[in-house]
């Protein structure tokens, strides 16, 4: 009986998803967000440059600026109907890994670590008034290779934010449920195809699995967390 329960599921997740990427070939309007990316290539495997993240627990994005070119270090986070700009005050150095820098602002703050040539970026400890659990998914930009935010509900068993940044042939995601629960994790984008197996509390993962429209611009798909648990999620680009 389990067995024969598993493969229902199983074909009914595969039409869901085929279902889900044939509506991505709808055709929308291009959205009017630049393509390029805006580190400046002298710092393309360094930690300085630009960082761009996008936030879920309620939903947003944010665009980190270390000395791009000049001796700025900022950022700026939305979320929701929400904005701040936030300072970072640590010593900085192009050469070494970022551990834990600390960027503040007037509602929100966060902590942001990445090697010295920009990889494994990870914004942590993230703090926004008025919201909890708020997680996120950063990556460095190269001047050949822009990082793109995506921002998306999910709704099924369990609604919430599905949110990712592309860059190049990877995706990285992070869902935050209203039951609090909080899974993040990378994937891979084939063609306009992406899915990303997430972990989260106790051992649990989670599934989404989707696909971009023409424009790459708009995207959707299905989530599955277990055989009770799954749904859908319809989202565009945001950044």
């Amino acid at each position: 009986m389990i067995k024969v329960f598993s493969i229902l599921l199983f074909t009914v997740t595969v039409l869901f998803f085929a279902c889900n990427k044939a509506d991505t070939s709808i055709p929308l309007p291009k959205l009017n967000f630049a393509d390029t990316s805006e580190t400046n290539p002298s710092l393309d495997s360094t930690s300085f440059g630009v960082y761009k993240a996008v936030l879920a627990g309620n939903t947003g994005r944010v665009k980190i600026y270390i000395n791009n070119g000049d001796t700025i270090v900022k950022a700026y986070l939305s979320l929701d109907s929400l904005s701040d700009t936030l300072a970072c005050l640590q010593p900085l150095t192009q050469a070494q890994s970022i551990g834990n820098a600390f960027f503040t602002g007037r509602i929100s703050s966060f902590t942001l670590s990445a090697d010295a040539d920009g990889n494994n970026a990870a914004i942590e400890n993230i703090i926004v008034t008025g919201h909890s659990n708020v997680a996120g998914a950063v990556a460095h930009e190269n001047s050949g290779l822009p990082v793109f935010c995506y921002e998306a509900p999910f709704t099924g068993t369990e609604k919430g934010n599905f949110n990712f940044i592309r860059y190049g042939s990877t995706v990285a995601g992070v869902a935050v449920g209203s039951n609090g629960a909080v899974y993040s994790g990378k994937g891979l984008l084939t063609g306009s195809v992406f899915s990303i197996q997430m972990n989260g509390p106790s051992a649990t993962t989670a599934t989404f699995q989707g696909g971009l429209n023409n424009t790459l611009d708009y995207y959707s798909g299905s989530w599955v967390v277990d055989a009770n648990n799954s749904g859908v999620f319809n989202g565009k680009r945001t950044l």
